[in-house]
């Protein structure tokens, strides 16, 4: 059984499914991959046509069912779906998410056996589900610079962090990254790469014993933890937009000198909902 659930900042209603459900399922249908739209070319004297551009289309989700309870029910429900919020799908096996917003809540219609039946359509304007929580991990680690021969001053060791980050997901997802600072010196200069995609951010700016830097890619934003905007801070080599983590294994190095520590955060992300 499929529990099927919505909720915002105005509350939570449990759609089909749980302990007190709006609706007894007759189908739901929108949850497979989504629909594409396509770009394609065709050439003189050859068969057929050429793919050149393909675009995953919003989602819409349609679910029908026959409702429980008393008009008042109807009513709260109504006034929870008229804002935006997520829908989760969850069963024994998996639960997805997706950030969904309504557009349709049929009014009651009295059919001839005295059954109540309800009809909502949600419209997602990204039509991937994903995970409730964002996976979370640390980059870290230091390698020697000592050698047998040296000139002061030099750097004696520097951090070179490297993390195998898994996006089980079947299209790319863009991380959140948090740099923060354990030492007792200010660290300038902190570099993260992307072997995978050889997608790299560089980024120039000061930040002392328990401050930090978090490079949103999502919301194409750098900002420290007193809010200031540092994107003018980012080397010409960085663009936001080319950092994210393909589907798969993909290996990032982080390099900093002193005792600084990189964390992942990412959302895995996958283009049908059936669970």
């Amino acid at each position: 059984m499929v529990n099927v659930s919505y909720e915002n900042m105005y509350g939570c209603i449990e759609l089909f499914g749980g302990e007190n459900p709006l609706m007894e399922p007759i189908y739901i249908e929108g949850l497979a991959m989504p629909q594409k739209e396509v770009l394609t070319a065709v050439f003189r004297l050859i068969e057929g046509q050429k793919i050149i551009n393909a675009r995953d289309l919003p989602r819409t989700i349609t679910m029908k069912g026959h409702l429980f309870g008393d008009y008042q029910k109807a009513v709260d429900a109504a006034r929870i779906l008229y804002h935006e919020g997520t829908l989760t799908l969850s069963s024994p096996f998996s639960e997805r998410v997706i950030d969904a917003r309504c557009v349709k809540f049929l009014d009651r219609k009295q059919l001839e056996n005295g059954v109540c039946e309800g009809e909502i359509v949600f419209v997602c304007d990204k039509p991937y589900f994903h995970d409730k929580q964002p996976t979370h991990q640390y980059i870290y680690g230091r390698v020697g610079l000592l050698k047998t021969y040296f000139t002061l001053p030099c750097m004696l060791s520097k951090r070179v962090s490297i993390g195998e980050i898994n996006n089980p997901g079947q299209v790319k997802s863009e991380p959140v990254i948090i740099i923060k600072n354990y030492g007792d010196d200010i660290q300038n200069q902190f570099n993260i790469k992307n072997l995978t995609t050889n997608a790299e951010i560089s980024i120039l700016t000061p930040i002392e014993k328990g401050e930090y830097i978090e490079i949103s890619i999502p919301d194409r934003k750098v900002v420290n933890n007193k809010g200031e905007n540092l994107l003018p801070n980012l080397s010409d080599i960085s663009y936001l937009s080319d950092f994210y983590l393909v589907p798969g294994e993909n290996t990032l190095v982080f390099s900093s000198s002193g005792d600084v520590r990189c964390e992942c955060f990412y959302t895995v992300n996958y283009t049908e909902g059936i669970v």
